[in-house]
């Protein structure tokens, strides 16, 4: 055989097996697709343990009796509760046993703790990013209006007035520390439906009867 055929030969055999080769590592990448990883527990629940610290108060969010304060030094859990897959969430204290809404007119806003709040959308919260590794926390109704905290551990009351004012701190800046584990993962979703099951069922709102799984074979009078 001629040397020179026998070397395109080989040649041409080198490079069908090249482009085999190439085809199955191809193929292999594009039917494998995506790699999925497993989603912790703290991402499928509904209800979460978190706390947040103010950056101006250096303390942590709390229900104090008819107010809203953030002046414990301990870092105070409240419950996080997303509704309807909303990209909002309600904030709960369980220690005071209260919900965190806003209470609003044209001119003014402030947050109050409510027991069981008629207008829900009222205490759901969305979180924003802000300056350096903080979030502000404002109503899904009215972006306007954000959790804001002074020094003191009082809140700034929201006034269109005055909501460019300077500070010597960052009052809307929060850090939301999550006390999630694996442990804990539903029983905080337990503790929350079982107070919310205490509640007399008509009074409950339907957000909430749907999260619970509350009916009138389960629920239970004060």
């Amino acid at each position: 055989m001629n040397p020179y055929v026998s070397t395109i030969s080989q040649l041409l055999v080198v490079s069908a097996l090249r482009t085999l080769i190439l085809m199955v590592l191809i193929s292999g990448v594009v039917h494998s697709g995506p790699v999925h990883h497993q989603k912790t527990c703290g991402d499928l629940q509904p209800i979460k343990p978190a706390a947040f610290y103010n950056s101006c108060s250096k303390k942590y969010l709390r229900v104090n009796n008819k107010d809203i304060v953030a002046d414990t030094d301990t870092n105070n859990t409240l419950f996080t509760i997303t509704v309807n897959n909303s990209h909002g969430f309600l904030l709960f204290d369980p220690i005071a046993n209260m919900f965190v809404c806003w209470k609003y007119n044209k001119k003014t806003s402030r947050l109050v703790p409510k027991r069981n709040p008629k207008d829900i959308s009222l205490c759901i919260f969305e979180e924003l990013p802000t300056d350096g590794a903080y979030t502000k926390y404002v109503s899904t109704k009215n972006r306007s209006y954000v959790m804001s905290f002074k020094s003191n551990g009082q809140q700034r009351i929201g006034k269109k007035s005055n909501v460019k004012k300077r500070s010597k701190c960052q009052p809307e800046a929060f850090m939301r520390v999550s006390k999630q584990n694996g442990s804990n993962c539903s029983s905080t979703y337990n503790d929350f439906c079982e107070r919310m099951k205490r509640i007399k069922r008509h009074k409950v709102r339907e957000e909430i009867r749907q999260l619970c799984a509350i009916d009138n074979s389960v629920h239970r009078k004060n």
